[in-house]
């Protein structure tokens, strides 16, 4: 799901059921996959592995309702509020182990939620809970988490240390932006995204309002209560963004209503690990650089599902699809041929769209009319 702005949200609960325990000198290595734009690690429930996104932007574990294990609801309810701002209550599991490597959690209970879309490739939702007793360091380059609650494992690696504090039991940490004072944001490894900025900070950051490259408004933000309402996006090429010592150039992010996070594309960049004795999180550019050039071009297109259908819902017009035709609230039926299903196939598309090779699109407007065009 990487950058559609198709946001894995967090829920803001007043219990935390996580009780896991490690030997003393715990060390464990566990392989993970880095795929649209997420972590997934294995998680086994009932001697079976299945993928969970792991998740620093959530105070918790969730399982979707689709989840193919045998899950018993218990008989409570929790009131929940959604990034979208979306109020409502979740069912929540009777108290299952799971294991994540070696690491046994016993008595977990998760909250259960209807597919987000990420449901196409995952299970569930590990949320930073699991870091109860333990430093974790993630690296998407050599596929590893490592997990281990030896407090000085990682002490003399090489890496940029920074301090965080816990905002709603996530990890919150400071950041600079054109010329701003600094301030904080969330790291969210479910966020397949680099970087979002609270749009309403913008009206004091009139530097940063200048380097807006396009804006649009739709319903662009998938969280626990469904599809959030429409509301404005900014997509922005800021000339300076900063974690610690580590300048970001080439980074694009967006705008939009609700907190900022740091996302889980800053994974492809840099292995992090975090530590929360310390309450540090170190961060290891691959190319051992504070200097880190940001691939990739402005996004000039956002998909979401409205209706069970992948619509436009904010295109830039200066962007080739816009040029060959396709407006705001088209549906994509096809690509290559191959019907448009569900969130895999939006990542998909994505990806068409960014490479070089040529791919055929089958679109339907609002009155009905089909469009075909061919991508170069």
């Amino acid at each position: 799901m990487k950058k559609y702005i198709l946001f894995l949200s967090f829920l803001l609960l007043n219990t935390s059921f996580l009780n896991g325990k490690a030997i003393e000198n715990f060390n464990d290595t566990i392989s993970i996959e880095y795929k649209n734009g997420v972590v997934l690690v294995p998680v086994t429930i009932d001697g079976v592995s299945y993928p969970f996104i792991l998740d620093t932007g959530a105070s918790r574990g969730f399982v979707y309702k689709s989840s193919s294990f045998t899950m018993h609801k218990s008989d409570k309810k929790y009131y929940t509020m959604d990034v979208n701002q979306k109020t409502g209550t979740l069912d929540i599991t009777q108290p299952m182990e799971i294991k994540i490597g070696n690491y046994i959690i016993p008595n977990y209970q998760f909250s259960i939620m209807g597919g987000t879309g990420f449901d196409c490739f995952s299970e569930g939702i590990i949320g930073f809970d699991m870091l109860d007793n333990l430093n974790m360091k993630i690296d998407v380059r050599n596929n590893i988490l490592i997990l281990t609650n030896q407090k000085q494992l990682f002490e003399k690696e090489y890496g940029i240390d920074v301090k965080y504090k816990t905002k709603n039991s996530r990890p919150a940490i400071s950041y600079n932006i054109a010329s701003s004072k600094s301030d904080w944001a969330i790291f969210d490894t479910g966020a397949n995204l680099f970087f979002q900025y609270d749009i309403n900070k913008l009206k004091y950051n009139p530097e940063l309002a200048n380097q807006i490259v396009w804006s649009d408004t739709g319903r662009t933000t998938y969280s626990v209560h469904g599809l959030g309402d429409s509301s404005k996006v900014a997509f922005i090429n800021p000339r300076v963004f900063a974690v610690g010592d580590i300048s970001f150039n080439n980074a694009h992010i967006q705008a939009k209503e609700g907190e900022s996070f740091l996302g889980a594309k800053i994974l492809e960049y840099c292995a992090v690990i975090i530590d929360p004795f310390s309450k540090k999180i170190k961060f290891e550019p691959y190319t051992m650089s504070k200097t880190i050039e940001i691939k990739g071009t402005e996004k000039n297109e956002v998909m979401s599902f409205v209706d069970s259908k992948l619509t436009i819902v904010m295109i830039n017009e200066n962007s080739k699809l816009y040029k060959l035709g396709a407006r705001k609230n088209d549906v994509i039926l096809e690509i290559d041929g191959v019907i448009v299903s569900d969130i895999c196939s939006l990542l998909a598309i994505k990806n068409a769209l960014s490479d070089t090779s040529n791919h055929k699109l089958k679109m339907i407007d609002l009155n009905g009319n089909l469009k075909m065009f061919e991508i170069k």
